[in-house]
Formats: structure tokens, C-alpha cells, sequence
């Protein structure tokens, strides 16, 4: 599966719990707190594709990702940052 950062494609990894973590562990920088859903501070916005969330009531909404609590389920694009 692949996921589009801005523009740029990269190979998801299923070993990330997070897509957080991957886009830290491919050396991307987005804004994060607390790594559990609360702060939003690592809302991404969904350009195309799906998201998973293991606890469903964390889902935004709005064409928002939560980069701390979402894994793709499908090929997704997304914009890191201020969007």
C-alpha cells in the first residue's frame, strides 16, 4: 500500500501502529502532543482514500486524519501541517 505526503509517494509500512510514527520513522516533521487523539495537534488532511481507527470515536471527520491514532486501510494522500 502507498501513502502520497505532500505531494510525494512513500511505501506504507505495517509494522507503524501509527501513521505518526511512520511519518516520523521516513524523517517527514508534523506537528504532534499527546500520541492518543485528544489534542489534534497531528490532524492531516485526507486528499483520497480511507483510514482505521482502532477506537472509531477518535475519527475527526471533516477530510481529517488523526496521525497519532489512524493506519490506512486503503492508498491514501494526505497534507501534513497547516493546511
Amino acid at each position: 500500500m502507498q501513502v502520497e505526503v505532500n505531494g510525494q509517494w512513500y511505501d506504507w509500512d505495517d509494522t507503524f501502529s501509527c501513521l505518526l510514527d511512520w511519518v516520523d520513522a521516513i524523517g517527514l516533521y508534523t506537528d504532534s502532543g499527546c500520541r492518543s487523539g485528544q489534542c489534534h495537534a497531528c490532524a492531516a488532511q485526507l486528499i483520497e482514500g480511507q483510514v482505521a481507527y482502532d477506537d472509531p470515536s477518535l475519527d475527526p471527520g471533516d477530510d481529517l486524519v488523526l496521525l497519532c491514532s489512524a493506519r490506512p486501510a486503503s492508498t491514501v494522500r494526505l497534507t501534513l501541517g497547516r493546511y
